[in-house]
């Protein structure tokens, strides 16, 4: 070939490269270094669950589950997050909210779990009565409510937006002395209402991520569930936890519900009443999911090539014979 180019077989070269994805998961507060070559995001916020109520207690609501898309960035710059913490038991705390920066001025923040309702006035140590259910991201399960509007408006109402959860439920009986908690609202799905006297209600679902994230994230993917409500001792159960890390509640005097699981969102089951020692489960921490795209491996294709084409190839570190 004239002007000192070359004819022969195929040869294969690196010509351009191909994008694959990488997923990193946080669990605790802090820093994470883009790839140099990521240009967007996708990322799932999880925010603390509420904690369960005391004395019958209501479901504590799970934490807000948000997942942003397409979220531009700068290849290999910083971006920072906080991990939401479960509502603490006892306190009368929902979940704390958790918060990813990828640059100022934009900030996405999931909303914390509302607690779940509870009422022990007379007791020692004296928990504060809160009948209804907590606002939150979901909101928490209510016990007998006092005035009745708290049974219509409990949990996640006014509902935050943009939406990330569901409201608790309701107890059986209004008023009544024997009676079934609601259980907590889930990020999928609402909490349910006591179905009787005796038993708590179940907490709602979480929400399922493995559409945006794959198959291989902790917790099978799913995150947010409701914990359940309290039931009474006489012959009743607690209401289970949603799935998705939510405590079940418990019917057994002096017991707490199950705490949310950690790392999840979930919110902590309601107590068993009567209860002489009012202490209440925890909510489950959150978590962050971050979605970057990563150059991965080579496209290759045969071709002809001119002598100046395979001197730069070599130059470059891209010429291959493979």
């Amino acid at each position: 070939m004239a002007n000192g180019g070359i004819i022969g077989p195929p040869n294969v070269v690196q010509a351009g490269q191909q994008q694959c994805e990488v997923i990193t998961t946080k669990t605790s507060s802090g820093c994470h270094t883009l790839q140099p070559l990521t240009t967007q995001l996708t990322v799932a916020l999880v925010a603390g669950g509420g904690q369960g109520g005391a004395c019958r207690g209501g479901g504590g609501g799970a934490g807000g589950v948000r997942v942003i898309e397409n979220i531009p960035v700068t290849g290999g710059s910083t971006v920072s997050f906080t991990v939401g913490g479960g509502g603490v038991g006892k306190t009368l705390t929902g979940g704390t909210p958790t918060i990813f920066s990828p640059c100022t001025p934009i900030e996405e923040i999931a909303t914390g779990g509302g607690r779940g309702g509870g009422n022990c006035m007379g007791t020692s140590p004296e928990v504060p009565a809160q009948d209804y259910g907590g606002i939150g991201g979901s909101g928490g399960g209510s016990r007998d409510a006092t005035p009745a509007p708290y049974l219509a408006t409990q949990g996640n109402n006014p509902p935050v937006s943009p939406p990330q959860g569901n409201p608790g439920g309701v107890p059986s009986t209004p008023f009544g002395p024997n009676f079934g908690a609601g259980g907590g609202g889930g990020a999928g799905c609402a909490g349910s209402n006591a179905p009787n006297n005796n038993t708590g209600g179940a907490g709602g679902n979480g929400r399922d991520l493995t559409p945006f994230f794959g198959p291989s994230i902790p917790n099978c993917g799913v995150y947010g569930g409701g914990g359940g409500g309290g039931g009474f001792n006489s012959g009743g159960t607690g209401g289970s936890g949603g799935t998705g890390g939510g405590g079940a509640g418990s019917f057994v005097p002096g017991n707490n519900g199950t705490n949310g699981t950690s790392n999840t969102g979930g919110g902590g089951g309601g107590a068993g009443a009567p209860h002489p020692s009012p202490t209440t489960s925890s909510g489950g921490s959150g978590i962050v999911l971050i979605k970057e795209p990563l150059i991965c491996e080579p496209r290759k294709a045969p071709g002809v090539w001119s002598l100046n084409e395979v001197y730069e190839n070599v130059k470059d570190g891209n010429w291959t014979n493979a």
